[in-house]
């Protein structure tokens, strides 16, 4: 069987304020992230200054990042005036292999990396929710749909 993983892509619009709202969702994705066994991985851009120590929401960021255990790999600008605002983010025991940044293709850099996975995983199956679409392992030996948010459809089911 393939290594498998729960890839999650975030983007913060850098026009729009940043609030104690993005912080709340944020946690409560973590919440969920926190239950999956395969490898997570969380990246986009999510428009907050983390290179910039004294910034309260880098802060912020940095202290939920611990309170999950998760680590931001990403050292180095990947937009244009020089912040770092792109950023992949795994658990502390997951591998980010040959991680580097691009040259800038619009006001942002591409990041590319490598996961680096040692074992075999549970297969995947497809979770719904207000955070696009998601990947989650099939984890209890049945199919299982899973909700991450508000987002429910009529005839969704929402069982488990």
């Amino acid at each position: 069987m393939l290594p498998t993983c729960l890839l999650l892509g975030v983007y913060r619009p850098g026009s729009q304020a940043l609030t104690v709202t993005f912080f709340k969702e944020l946690s409560a994705v973590f919440d969920q992230l926190a239950t999956y066994q395969c490898p997570v991985v969380v990246c986009g851009d999510f428009n907050v200054h983390v290179a910039v120590h004294d910034d309260t929401h880098a802060v912020h960021l940095t202290q939920l990042l611990q309170c999950y255990d998760f680590v931001q790999h990403v050292a180095q600008s990947t937009h244009r005036d020089g912040h770092t605002l792109d950023l992949v983010i795994t658990r502390h025991d997951t591998t980010i292999c040959d991680l580097r940044v691009g040259g800038l293709i619009s006001d942002h850099a591409p990041v590319y990396f490598r996961l680096c996975v040692t074992k075999a995983i549970p297969p995947m199956q497809q979770v719904f929710g207000g955070l696009r679409a998601l990947w989650r392992p099939h984890c209890s030996g049945r199919p299982v749909r899973r909700r991450v948010g508000p987002a429910v459809q009529p005839g969704d089911d929402c069982s488990a």
